[in-house]
């Protein structure tokens, strides 16, 4: 099965999903199975589905050290994000990262009275952390912002969060502790090939030295973590992904928590042969989704030790829809390897079902639904009352305006028809099939793999190293995300954002974006802006057509 530009963009039916009607359709609101149907499909006998009924069997809880019943208490007034932000101080980590800049961003745009904003940043590649701060705030992400305004509120802390205590002098720690009231933590890496301790080195341990630093702040209100969604990847397809911790099943007598830590003092070939184990007992399909899987269970064990904790799950993240800057994307993973892969002629085939759900969200929403979640968590603690959901809180969009794997390619090669890169490609038509045997899938793996070496000795040839360079990432990257691994085809429920954003004060629901639904928000438009603004930031090339309506070349800056 192939698409190409002629295609047509109506709505595809969805498969896999329980409803009271038909088969659903894109963009229609579905009612969709709760996880009993993990339960009822126990006689395929997936691992998932037997680890389901063992712990049924067993009467094993689930973890629940972050969740409290949702809606116990209702905040009797509307609050705003930029109040409960104004006149605090907040420690924010990854500011030079994608997400770290947006939310950034929007703290200094709608809570123009923060206090400060301390952010850990180290030295990378012979440049300063401050260097670092100045070269971040003259980009798109800022082009707003008044750096003489903003720079005094901001101050760079030089930080090894691999290193106890974040790797802070006594003074640095001190100074910190007296005066913060919310910290963020959003820096991690995104790799998932690494070794299980060099992803818990970069995951589990900085934020277990960040807990301990926020646990000795007695004006902390609120712990951010910034975790994934595809923590629970490892359900069967056409689940309904719940915002909670679901049980990990292990062969260790270790709870949940402190398993991390463990894995990391143990010699690397004892934690690689267990994390290969409890990978294969759990279904999980790399070492990130361990590592953040882990991650979040020991922050859930630090709720109410004192302060409360929050942890964010952002899906799939793709580039800004509205602001600060439409189109504009900080980093090549996720969707927008898939739209560079396109553009170099190289994502000619996936081995995913075409009719799976992909859950993209749209980097500015991911900003939005953290700062909503996070100070209304804190702005409960500081009055003394639960918050009104659930710690865990999905940044998602698969609920509310499901789109197909299928309906994104069409997309995505539709505009590359119209405005074609300008040289760079293997393709004359940009088009995908659909390739779901594995042997053929393999076989043009490997048929690829060596166009792709050739071009980019070619490219190099004629004095194009950067752009070889991307063409042999891009192939990489989406070699990997194009095998059946990643075809998850599940749905995230948002219920806490819904909950959430009923407490927002009506001020607010234009500069914060917390939901994406049919009803306002179109997919196709998104998706040209998208492809748009990857064109120009990665391959320096201005857009020609502009009907994307919100992608403004003018205000990016070329890399």
């Amino acid at each position: 099965m192939s698409s190409t530009a002629s295609d047509t963009l109506t709505d595809t039916p969805l498969s896999g999903y329980s409803t009271p009607e038909d088969t659903p359709r894109v963009g229609d609101y579905l009612k969709l199975e709760s996880s009993e149907s993990i339960k009822a499909n126990a006689h395929t006998g997936t691992v998932n589905a037997r680890i389901w009924l063992k712990y049924e069997d067993e009467k094993t809880q689930v973890f629940s050290g972050p969740h409290r019943p949702l809606a116990q208490h209702k905040i009797e007034q509307q609050f705003t994000v930029g109040s409960e932000l104004n006149h605090t101080t907040v420690l924010l980590t990854g500011a030079t990262g994608y997400v770290g800049s947006l939310l950034l961003e929007l703290i200094l745009r709608i809570a123009p009275d923060v206090r400060k904003i301390y952010l850990l940043i180290r030295d990378k590649k012979g440049v300063r952390a401050q260097d670092r701060l100045k070269e971040l705030i003259s980009g798109p992400v800022f082009q707003y912002q008044n750096p003489d305004l903003i720079l005094p509120k901001l101050e760079v802390v030089p930080a090894d969060m691999t290193e106890p205590g974040c790797g802070l002098s006594q003074t640095e720690s001190s100074t910190i502790c007296r005066s913060v009231n919310y910290v963020i933590h959003c820096a991690a890496a995104i790799r998932f090939d690494m070794k299980v301790q060099d992803i818990l080195k970069q995951t589990y341990a900085p934020t277990e030295n960040l807990l301990k630093l926020a646990a000795a702040a007695p004006k902390m209100r609120c712990f951010c973590f910034i975790s994934t969604a595809f923590v629970n990847a490892n359900l069967p397809k056409g689940t309904v992904v719940e915002e909670k911790i679901y049980p990990l099943v292990t062969t260790s007598p270790l709870e949940g928590p402190v398993i991390g830590r463990h894995l990391l003092d143990l010699s690397p070939e004892e934690a690689d042969a267990e994390a290969d184990n409890l990978m294969a007992l759990n279904g999980l399909q790399n070492t990130y989704f361990l590592a953040k899987n882990l991650t979040e269970r020991m922050v859930a064990a630090y709720d109410g030790r004192p302060h409360r904790v929050c942890i964010l799950r952002p899906s799939i993240i793709g580039s800004v829809a509205r602001a600060p800057c439409p189109g504009f994307i900080g980093n090549s993973s996720g969707f927008t390897a898939a739209i560079l892969g396109a553009a170099a002629g190289i994502v000619a085939f996936v081995q995913h079902d075409p009719n799976s759900v992909v859950t993209i969200v749209p980097g500015d929403m991911v900003a939005s639904v953290t700062l909503l979640a996070m100070t209304a968590h804190g702005y409960a603690a500081e009055r003394g009352f639960a918050p009104p959901c659930n710690n865990i809180v999905h940044a998602c969009t698969s609920d509310t305006n499901p789109v197909t794997s299928h309906k994104l390619h069409v997309m995505c090669c539709t505009y590359l028809n119209e405005d074609p890169p300008k040289g760079g490609t293997l393709a004359q038509e940009f088009r995908v099939d659909w390739v779901t045997n594995p042997v053929l899938f393999w076989v043009r793996c490997l048929m690829h793999s060596i166009l792709v070496g050739l071009t980019a000795l070619m490219l190099r040839w004629q004095g194009k190293p950067r752009l070889a360079k991307r063409l042999s990432f891009a192939w990489e990257k989406w070699r990997e995300l194009a095998s059946s691994r990643f075809d998850f085809n599940i749905i995230f429920q948002t219920t806490a954002v819904r909950i959430l954003q009923q407490q927002l004060g009506p001020e607010e629901e234009g500069p914060l974006r917390v939901s994406w639904t049919a009803e306002q928000d179109s997919w196709l438009r998104y998706l040209r802006t998208y492809v748009a603004g990857t064109k120009h930031l990665y391959r320096g090339e201005i857009p020609t057509v502009f009907d994307t309506q919100d992608y403004r070349p003018q205000a990016v800056a070329e890399k």
